[in-house]
Protein backbone atom coordinates (compact mmCIF):
# COMPACT_ATOMS: atom_id res chain seq x y z
CA UNK A 1 0.00 0.00 0.00
CA UNK A 2 2.61 2.66 0.61
CA UNK A 3 3.90 2.31 -3.25
CA UNK A 4 0.52 2.41 -4.36
CA UNK A 5 -0.16 5.85 -1.99
CA UNK A 6 3.29 7.33 -2.77
CA UNK A 7 1.54 7.01 -6.86
CA UNK A 8 -1.43 8.37 -5.87
CA UNK A 9 -0.01 11.26 -4.04
CA UNK A 10 2.23 11.78 -6.72
CA UNK A 11 -0.68 11.72 -9.03
CA UNK A 12 -2.72 14.12 -7.42
CA UNK A 13 0.06 16.38 -6.93
CA UNK A 14 0.86 16.20 -10.87
CA UNK A 15 -3.00 17.14 -11.17
CA UNK A 16 -3.88 19.96 -9.87
CA UNK A 17 -1.23 22.05 -11.84
CA UNK A 18 -1.74 20.48 -14.92
CA UNK A 19 -5.15 21.38 -14.80
CA UNK A 20 -4.23 24.61 -14.63
CA UNK A 21 -2.48 24.57 -17.90
CA UNK A 22 -4.90 23.25 -19.36
CA UNK A 23 -8.14 24.83 -17.73
CA UNK A 24 -6.75 28.19 -17.52
CA UNK A 25 -3.84 28.07 -20.01
CA UNK A 26 -1.01 28.62 -17.58
CA UNK A 27 2.31 28.97 -19.33
CA UNK A 28 1.04 30.09 -22.89
CA UNK A 29 -0.90 26.89 -23.66
CA UNK A 30 -4.01 27.34 -25.49
CA UNK A 31 -7.06 26.48 -23.26
CA UNK A 32 -9.04 24.32 -23.05
CA UNK A 33 -11.82 25.68 -20.72
CA UNK A 34 -13.89 23.07 -18.29
CA UNK A 35 -12.36 19.81 -20.83
CA UNK A 36 -9.43 20.53 -19.45
CA UNK A 37 -9.66 19.19 -15.81
CA UNK A 38 -11.03 15.62 -17.05
CA UNK A 39 -8.71 16.03 -19.09
CA UNK A 40 -5.45 16.61 -16.63
CA UNK A 41 -7.26 13.97 -14.79
CA UNK A 42 -7.32 11.21 -17.40
CA UNK A 43 -3.44 12.11 -18.28
CA UNK A 44 -2.34 12.01 -14.48
CA UNK A 45 -4.44 8.68 -13.27
CA UNK A 46 -3.32 7.09 -16.82
CA UNK A 47 0.52 7.88 -15.28
CA UNK A 48 -0.32 6.60 -12.34
CA UNK A 49 -1.87 3.65 -13.73
CA UNK A 50 0.99 2.66 -15.73
CA UNK A 51 3.72 3.12 -12.62
CA UNK A 52 1.77 0.81 -10.27
CA UNK A 53 1.44 -1.96 -13.72
CA UNK A 54 4.86 -1.51 -13.71
CA UNK A 55 5.87 -2.10 -10.09
CA UNK A 56 3.58 -4.92 -10.01
CA UNK A 57 6.41 -6.44 -12.69
CA UNK A 58 9.49 -5.86 -10.31
CA UNK A 59 11.11 -8.67 -8.59
CA UNK A 60 10.29 -6.75 -5.30
CA UNK A 61 7.02 -6.94 -5.59
CA UNK A 62 5.10 -9.34 -3.16
CA UNK A 63 2.94 -10.09 -6.06
CA UNK A 64 4.18 -10.23 -9.42
CA UNK A 65 2.49 -10.00 -12.65
CA UNK A 66 3.61 -12.26 -15.32
CA UNK A 67 2.54 -13.77 -17.96
CA UNK A 68 3.72 -17.33 -17.83
CA UNK A 69 2.05 -19.88 -16.81
CA UNK A 70 -1.10 -17.77 -17.06
CA UNK A 71 -4.53 -19.73 -18.03
CA UNK A 72 -7.91 -18.36 -18.08
CA UNK A 73 -9.88 -19.33 -15.32
CA UNK A 74 -14.21 -19.49 -16.29
CA UNK A 75 -14.77 -20.28 -12.01
CA UNK A 76 -12.81 -17.06 -10.69
CA UNK A 77 -13.93 -15.30 -13.15
CA UNK A 78 -17.70 -15.93 -12.34
CA UNK A 79 -17.21 -15.76 -9.11
CA UNK A 80 -15.61 -12.23 -9.60
CA UNK A 81 -18.66 -11.00 -11.79
CA UNK A 82 -21.12 -12.40 -8.99
CA UNK A 83 -19.93 -10.79 -6.11
CA UNK A 84 -18.99 -7.82 -8.18
CA UNK A 85 -22.19 -6.82 -9.99
CA UNK A 86 -24.45 -7.01 -6.66
CA UNK A 87 -21.67 -5.53 -4.68
CA UNK A 88 -21.63 -2.51 -7.56
CA UNK A 89 -25.24 -2.13 -6.85
CA UNK A 90 -24.10 -0.62 -3.35
CA UNK A 91 -22.81 3.02 -4.19
CA UNK A 92 -25.76 3.32 -6.50
CA UNK A 93 -27.98 3.14 -3.68
CA UNK A 94 -25.85 5.62 -1.92
CA UNK A 95 -26.07 8.13 -4.55
CA UNK A 96 -29.95 7.21 -5.60
CA UNK A 97 -30.82 7.57 -1.60
CA UNK A 98 -28.71 11.52 -1.40
CA UNK A 99 -30.82 12.36 -5.16
CA UNK A 100 -34.33 11.41 -3.84
CA UNK A 101 -33.87 12.84 -0.96
CA UNK A 102 -32.76 16.01 -2.44
CA UNK A 103 -35.97 15.70 -4.42
CA UNK A 104 -38.08 16.54 -1.74
CA UNK A 105 -35.62 19.18 0.52
CA UNK A 106 -35.84 20.91 -3.03
CA UNK A 107 -39.27 22.03 -1.91
CA UNK A 108 -38.22 24.18 0.65
CA UNK A 109 -36.16 26.69 -1.62
CA UNK A 110 -32.49 26.84 -3.38
CA UNK A 111 -31.32 27.78 0.34
CA UNK A 112 -32.42 24.66 2.08
CA UNK A 113 -31.09 22.78 -0.98
CA UNK A 114 -27.54 24.21 -0.78
CA UNK A 115 -27.34 23.92 2.68
CA UNK A 116 -28.50 20.02 1.88
CA UNK A 117 -25.69 19.79 -0.10
CA UNK A 118 -23.16 21.22 1.78
CA UNK A 119 -23.94 18.34 4.67
CA UNK A 120 -24.04 15.36 1.92
CA UNK A 121 -20.70 16.36 0.52
CA UNK A 122 -19.52 15.32 3.94
CA UNK A 123 -21.09 12.09 3.73
CA UNK A 124 -18.96 11.45 0.28
CA UNK A 125 -15.76 12.65 1.71
CA UNK A 126 -16.00 10.27 4.59
CA UNK A 127 -16.67 7.63 2.43
CA UNK A 128 -13.13 7.36 1.12
CA UNK A 129 -11.92 6.97 4.89
CA UNK A 130 -13.74 3.92 4.65
CA UNK A 131 -13.01 2.39 1.85
CA UNK A 132 -9.40 3.09 3.46
CA UNK A 133 -10.02 0.31 5.72
CA UNK A 134 -12.77 -1.53 4.24
CA UNK A 135 -10.20 -2.78 1.47
CA UNK A 136 -7.72 -4.03 3.79
CA UNK A 137 -10.82 -5.88 5.50
CA UNK A 138 -11.76 -7.42 2.24
CA UNK A 139 -8.36 -8.92 1.63
CA UNK A 140 -7.85 -10.08 5.24
CA UNK A 141 -12.07 -11.68 5.52
CA UNK A 142 -11.17 -13.28 1.68
CA UNK A 143 -8.03 -15.02 2.72
CA UNK A 144 -9.41 -16.41 6.00
CA UNK A 145 -12.32 -17.44 4.24
CA UNK A 146 -10.65 -19.16 2.11
CA UNK A 147 -8.26 -20.81 4.74
CA UNK A 148 -11.36 -22.06 6.05
CA UNK A 149 -10.85 -19.92 9.52
CA UNK A 150 -14.25 -18.38 9.34
CA UNK A 151 -13.66 -17.26 13.08
CA UNK A 152 -10.73 -14.87 11.99
CA UNK A 153 -12.82 -13.98 9.10
CA UNK A 154 -15.10 -12.70 11.93
CA UNK A 155 -12.78 -11.16 13.77
CA UNK A 156 -11.31 -8.96 10.97
CA UNK A 157 -14.09 -7.84 10.19
CA UNK A 158 -15.52 -7.06 13.24
CA UNK A 159 -12.51 -5.12 13.78
CA UNK A 160 -12.67 -2.94 11.04
CA UNK A 161 -15.71 -2.26 11.55
CA UNK A 162 -15.51 -1.03 14.64
CA UNK A 163 -12.35 0.86 13.61
CA UNK A 164 -14.70 2.52 10.85
CA UNK A 165 -17.72 3.30 13.51
CA UNK A 166 -15.73 5.21 15.89
CA UNK A 167 -13.02 7.13 13.35
CA UNK A 168 -16.26 8.35 10.64
CA UNK A 169 -18.40 8.77 14.09
CA UNK A 170 -16.06 10.74 16.09
CA UNK A 171 -16.08 13.29 12.79
CA UNK A 172 -19.61 13.30 12.78
CA UNK A 173 -20.09 14.16 16.38
CA UNK A 174 -17.59 16.66 15.59
CA UNK A 175 -19.55 18.64 13.11
CA UNK A 176 -23.06 18.07 14.65
CA UNK A 177 -21.79 19.66 17.88
CA UNK A 178 -19.30 22.43 15.87
CA UNK A 179 -21.72 22.50 12.37
CA UNK A 180 -19.87 25.98 11.81
CA UNK A 181 -16.58 24.48 11.21
CA UNK A 182 -17.96 22.52 7.92
CA UNK A 183 -20.57 24.65 6.37
CA UNK A 184 -19.14 28.08 7.35
CA UNK A 185 -16.04 27.45 4.60
CA UNK A 186 -18.51 26.93 2.08
CA UNK A 187 -21.02 30.01 2.48
CA UNK A 188 -22.13 32.79 4.77
CA UNK A 189 -25.67 32.89 3.51
CA UNK A 190 -27.40 32.68 7.17
CA UNK A 191 -30.57 30.62 5.13
CA UNK A 192 -28.22 28.00 3.28
CA UNK A 193 -26.07 27.95 6.81
CA UNK A 194 -29.43 26.90 8.56
CA UNK A 195 -30.47 24.33 6.44
CA UNK A 196 -26.52 22.62 6.66
CA UNK A 197 -26.38 23.17 10.26
CA UNK A 198 -29.71 21.05 10.58
CA UNK A 199 -28.61 18.37 8.66
CA UNK A 200 -25.22 18.52 10.58
CA UNK A 201 -26.70 18.25 13.50
CA UNK A 202 -29.49 15.37 12.97
CA UNK A 203 -27.58 13.25 10.47
CA UNK A 204 -24.16 13.83 11.83
CA UNK A 205 -24.12 11.47 14.60
CA UNK A 206 -25.42 8.45 12.28
CA UNK A 207 -22.06 8.44 10.41
CA UNK A 208 -21.35 6.01 13.41
CA UNK A 209 -23.83 3.28 11.17
CA UNK A 210 -22.77 4.53 8.19
CA UNK A 211 -19.07 3.65 9.09
CA UNK A 212 -20.40 0.23 10.31
CA UNK A 213 -22.52 -0.49 7.73
CA UNK A 214 -19.93 0.46 4.92
CA UNK A 215 -17.13 -1.37 5.98
CA UNK A 216 -19.22 -5.14 6.83
CA UNK A 217 -20.46 -4.32 3.14
CA UNK A 218 -16.67 -4.52 2.32
CA UNK A 219 -16.22 -7.40 4.39
CA UNK A 220 -19.15 -9.04 3.03
CA UNK A 221 -17.32 -8.97 -0.34
CA UNK A 222 -14.08 -10.96 1.05
CA UNK A 223 -17.02 -13.04 2.25
CA UNK A 224 -18.93 -13.84 -1.03
CA UNK A 225 -22.29 -12.84 1.07
CA UNK A 226 -23.61 -9.83 -0.43
CA UNK A 227 -27.18 -10.48 -0.37
CA UNK A 228 -28.27 -8.34 2.65
CA UNK A 229 -25.94 -5.84 2.60
CA UNK A 230 -27.88 -5.10 -0.85
CA UNK A 231 -30.96 -5.65 1.30
CA UNK A 232 -29.65 -2.95 3.51
CA UNK A 233 -28.90 -0.75 1.01
CA UNK A 234 -32.63 -0.96 -0.65
CA UNK A 235 -34.20 -1.04 2.95
CA UNK A 236 -32.40 2.99 3.32
CA UNK A 237 -33.88 3.81 0.08
CA UNK A 238 -36.86 3.13 0.74
CA UNK A 239 -37.10 4.73 4.47
CA UNK A 240 -36.28 8.00 2.45
CA UNK A 241 -38.91 7.63 -0.17
CA UNK A 242 -41.71 5.95 1.95
CA UNK A 243 -40.59 8.70 4.61
CA UNK A 244 -40.11 11.53 2.02
CA UNK A 245 -43.83 10.95 0.70
CA UNK A 246 -45.40 10.65 4.26
CA UNK A 247 -43.67 13.97 5.54
CA UNK A 248 -43.88 15.85 2.80
CA UNK A 249 -47.97 15.48 2.43
CA UNK A 250 -48.01 16.91 6.01
CA UNK A 251 -49.24 20.30 6.38
CA UNK A 252 -46.90 21.44 9.01
CA UNK A 253 -43.99 20.24 6.50
CA UNK A 254 -40.56 20.66 8.37
CA UNK A 255 -36.91 20.22 7.26
CA UNK A 256 -35.82 18.46 10.45
CA UNK A 257 -37.96 15.96 9.51
CA UNK A 258 -36.81 15.03 6.13
CA UNK A 259 -32.87 15.02 7.84
CA UNK A 260 -34.12 12.57 10.33
CA UNK A 261 -34.86 10.32 7.44
CA UNK A 262 -31.20 10.33 6.57
CA UNK A 263 -30.31 9.11 10.16
CA UNK A 264 -32.94 6.72 10.34
CA UNK A 265 -32.14 5.56 6.98
CA UNK A 266 -28.01 4.96 8.30
CA UNK A 267 -29.05 3.19 11.29
CA UNK A 268 -31.17 0.85 9.77
CA UNK A 269 -28.41 0.30 7.15
CA UNK A 270 -25.74 -0.48 9.63
CA UNK A 271 -27.88 -2.57 12.29
CA UNK A 272 -29.33 -4.25 9.02
CA UNK A 273 -25.54 -5.70 7.75
CA UNK A 274 -24.45 -6.40 11.40
CA UNK A 275 -27.47 -8.63 12.48
CA UNK A 276 -27.21 -10.12 9.68
CA UNK A 277 -23.71 -11.24 10.11
CA UNK A 278 -23.73 -11.68 14.01
CA UNK A 279 -26.32 -14.38 12.91
CA UNK A 280 -24.94 -16.47 10.33
CA UNK A 281 -24.94 -15.09 7.09
CA UNK A 282 -21.53 -15.64 6.66
CA UNK A 283 -22.08 -19.29 7.84
CA UNK A 284 -21.07 -22.29 4.97
CA UNK A 285 -24.30 -23.12 5.02
CA UNK A 286 -25.81 -20.18 3.28
CA UNK A 287 -26.49 -19.08 -0.41
CA UNK A 288 -23.16 -17.07 -1.61
CA UNK A 289 -23.45 -13.90 -3.40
Amino acid sequence: MRASAVVMVGAACLQIPLAGVLVLGWGGVSPLGIAGAPTAALITFGLGAAVCIWLLTQRSSPIRLSQQGFKFDRVALGRFISVGTLASVGPFLTVGSVVLLGRFVGQFGEAAFAGYGIGTRLEFLIIPVVMGIGTAVITLVGSNIGAGRLDKALRAAWTGAGAAALIVGAFGCLFALFPSIWAASFTSDAATLDSAYAYLRIAGPGYVFLGLGLTLYFASQGAGRMAWPVAAGVFRVLIILIGGLLVTSLPDLQLKSLYALILIGMAIYGITIAAAIRYGAWNKGGNPV
